[in-house]
């Protein structure tokens, strides 16, 4: 009954369905109204349609969106809110990979719609293990992870991925949550516990919003 509740809820569903309820009638002959009547009556529907889905799409990258904000804001402070960035890879498992679909911060950046393989980079290695990771890039290069430097952010010194869960099947990874800076990692603390329990909170609320 959840699903059904949820499948109904979203905009692209309930276009289908009215827009069947309209097409149907009129093709088996009970609306039998002229041939204009019936295209505008259908345009008008395809433009109601496009518009609710394109709406509803347009809030749930903002309210994502907003998330990666207050998750930062909430961590790191305001006035050190410029040092970070933060996204979500969603999961794409025909191609099996990772692709940065929510971001924060990362206007005009080279990687704002980077894609990569499931099991290479940071993010890989958190959704491959299930489990949080973060790597120091003052000591290592995103050469070791397999990552291409120059298709990522060249101030980037510090990097955790938090994998991001279907909330309905606990070992379900479906996104990886990312937060970098260019602050080193002792002073942002990626590798402290309590920041790594507070980012993997809000991808667990992330989890809930997108399944």
């Amino acid at each position: 009954m959840r699903k059904i509740k949820k499948l109904l809820s979203l905009a692209s569903v309930r276009a289908t369905i009215s827009t069947a309820i309209l097409l149907i009638p009129i093709l088996i002959g009970w609306m039998r109204w002229p041939w204009y009547v019936n295209s505008i009556l259908l345009l008008l529907l395809g433009v109601m349609n496009a518009v609710w889905v394109y709406y509803e799409r347009k809030k749930e990258h903002i309210r994502i969106e907003e998330l990666l904000k207050l998750l930062v804001l909430s961590i790191w402070g305001r006035e050190h809110s410029s040092h970070f960035r933060a996204n979500v890879m969603m999961h794409d498992p025909k191609k099996d990979e990772l692709k940065i679909t929510y971001r924060y911060n990362m206007e005009g950046y080279i990687d704002r719609f980077l894609k990569i393989p499931s099991n290479v980079g940071c993010a890989g290695h958190a959704f491959t293990n299930k489990r949080p990771f973060y790597v120091d890039l003052t000591k290592v290069t995103h050469e070791k992870y397999l990552i291409d430097s120059r298709k990522v952010w060249k101030a980037m010194k510090s990097i955790l991925s938090v994998p991001v869960f279907n909330p309905d099947n606990p070992d379900e990874v479906i996104g990886v949550l990312n937060v970098d800076s260019d602050l080193d990692i002792q002073t942002v603390k990626f590798n402290d516990e309590s920041v790594i329990i507070t980012v993997s909170a809000y991808a667990d609320i992330i989890g809930k919003l997108l399944w």
